[in-house]
């Protein structure tokens, strides 16, 4: 595994702790507090570097929840869904478009820690 790599999985790994600690019940269903099935769910994918670790691009989930979104939710209620449970859709859409190459994963682990 490169230097690279390893900053890469460690600012994940940090972006979920966070996004878990956060959430600590299912933002969709409820299921919880402290469900050990909760997963953390980018709401924009993460190969768009410029949201990939920002904590608004999160949602913790039970893991039913979790497979309804990606398999269920259509386009064109994605939008309305999101902002239903608090996230600033507009904002991070206008972001994810931005080339993030200036974000570095080892300094994001760091501070998400």
């Amino acid at each position: 595994m490169t230097k690279k790599q390893r900053a890469i999985r460690d600012a994940d790994q940090a972006w979920r702790r966070l996004i878990l600690s956060r959430d600590i019940s299912c933002r969709r269903c409820g299921k919880g507090p402290g469900s050990p099935y909760r997963q953390a769910h980018h709401v924009f994918s993460r190969r768009y570097r410029s949201t990939r670790w920002d904590a608004r691009n999160g949602l913790g989930l039970c893991r039913g929840c979790h497979f309804w979104v990606h398999n269920h939710l259509r386009s064109a209620d994605e939008r309305d869904f999101y902002i239903g449970l608090g996230v600033p859709y507009d904002a991070l859409d206008l972001l994810s478009r931005t080339s993030g190459k200036g974000i570095d994963p080892a300094t994001t682990a760091v501070l998400l820690d």
